[in-house]
């Protein structure tokens, strides 16, 4: 196992991150002035567009919707992700982090609505111990960009699956960081680009990591269309107001693709923000 970023890197990200937002689904944290000035119903329509796509397009296809389901998410702070979980599906959510800042983020999100903090597991995912006590033990697990942060991705996503029960569903997001999104990360923020692995940032390659004798695939492709929300930039950099501008700006972009796209998007390599993978963990023994 070999990390492309380290405890220092990810404390220092969520340090910068300890706001809890008024609500989880406006990722984006756009203000009351745009409420105003489109009006509540086109407000909703800010939301982070592959964000909508995947809950209310994909997902539905393959999760049950069961208050007695439980959700791991891998890498979670500041656990807005898990928050979504909670609220389509009625999943019980839970997380684990390695990174102090990271766990203090997410049970902060975790308290402001309702969810127990304890929820939220401090420990390393390659600890033995973690994986020994929780094997076999969620009915999702999920990550969100989370193993292109490894040389070795395949290997991250045997941990995911040992934390899985035989029937549960796997759900993992990676970045996609090719064609022009690249062009652009570099732009923004070129040093960080080494902290991420581009080579699993393509549909075949990012399959090959997903083990096909303990994995059924039931959906791989590219997902959203172009965001911003997908670059981020040193607060001290000279780019950093520009990138906040474009940040601002990508709520109208969100409201023409729910108007004009609706649930489709427009999918490609080039321009997509996200990789996704479901898979459903294989029943052995007896009962396969």
């Amino acid at each position: 196992m070999s990390r492309l970023t380290d405890q220092e890197h990810w404390d220092a990200f969520h340090t910068e991150r300890l706001v809890v937002p008024d609500d989880p689904a406006a990722v984006a944290g756009q203000g009351s002035l745009l409420r105003k000035l489109v009006g509540s119903k086109l407000y909703a329509y800010t939301r982070t567009y592959f964000l909508y796509q995947l809950f209310e397009a994909i997902l539905p296809r393959y999760l049950p919707r069961d208050g007695g389901q439980r959700v791991l998410e891998l890498g979670s702070a500041p656990g807005l992700f898990l928050l979504q979980f909670a609220r389509t599906f009625g999943y019980q959510p839970f997380g684990v982090e390695y990174s102090e800042a990271g766990v203090t983020a997410n049970r902060r999100v975790f308290a402001a609505f309702g969810i127990p903090p304890e929820n939220v597991i401090q420990a390393d995912l390659f600890d033995a111990s973690f994986q020994s006590t929780y094997r076999d033990a969620f009915d999702v697990v999920t990550s969100y960009s989370l193993i292109e942060h490894f040389a070795d991705p395949a290997d991250v996503v045997v941990r995911h699956v040992n934390l899985l029960k035989p029937g549960g569903h796997l759900i993992v997001l990676v970045p996609n960081l090719r064609g022009a999104n690249h062009s652009l990360y570099k732009f923004f923020n070129a040093k960080d680009l080494a902290s991420h692995n581009l080579e699993i940032m393509d549909r075949e390659p990012l399959l090959a990591c997903f083990p096909t004798d303990e994995l059924e695939c039931l959906h791989i492709g590219y997902l959203g269309t172009f965001t911003f929300q997908l670059f981020n930039v040193e607060r001290d950099s000279r780019r950093w107001p520009l990138l906040k501008i474009c940040k601002k700006a990508q709520s109208l972009l969100n409201i023409g693709y729910r108007l004009v796209l609706r649930n489709r998007g427009l999918e490609s390599r080039t321009l997509s923000p996200w990789l996704l993978y479901v898979g459903k963990k294989k029943v052995t023994g007896p009962e396969g």
